[in-house]
């Protein structure tokens, strides 16, 4: 959800393609207006699409994946199914849903989310048993943590007011 300006909103507004697309497949989450335009139109012109663009299937199914990779078409955010865009807002509002966004992912303590960042790629680069068993080793490490104990005494302290 970078910018190169600081006067331009955060998220994705006009055209996504490429390897424009690829980056913002990489990105954990991603805001964008309803109409914004994705797609990979590298087949078009005869090249595939690859690297970041196998991360596609994760987030759209392989269906409408596949569709995308061997049409080049362009969707627009609403007309692609649940798990590309986290967020939509309308134009001029992109900011304050980004924002809303990110302070939810960073209220939860640094340590808590690389361990569960690094989870998920666990998870969806092994086997059910092998991500299981890692998440318990994650858990234990996570649960001795300093800053866990802070935060855990701080959800209490949040329960009695």
């Amino acid at each position: 959800m970078a910018t190169i300006r600081g006067d331009m909103e955060p998220g994705v507004a006009g055209s996504c393609l490429g390897a424009a697309f690829e980056m913002a497949l990489a990105c954990d989450v991603r805001v964008a207006v309803p109409d914004a335009r994705f797609g990979l139109p590298e087949v078009k012109l005869g090249i595939p699409s690859v690297v970041d663009a196998a991360l596609l299937l994760h987030h759209i199914g392989l269906s409408k994946a596949k569709e995308m990779l061997l049409t080049g078409e362009m969707f627009a955010a609403d007309d692609l199914p649940p798990g590309l865009v986290n967020r939509t807002a309308p134009a001029g509002a992109l900011r304050d849903a980004a924002d809303e966004l990110l302070a939810s992912l960073t209220a939860p303590t640094p340590e808590v989310i690389a361990a569960q960042k690094a989870l998920v790629e666990t998870w969806l680069n092994v086997g059910l048993q092998e991500g299981i068993e890692a998440s318990k080793d994650v858990f234990g490490e996570v649960f001795a943590e300093p800053a866990t104990a802070e935060a855990i005494a701080r959800y209490r302290r949040r329960g009695r007011e």
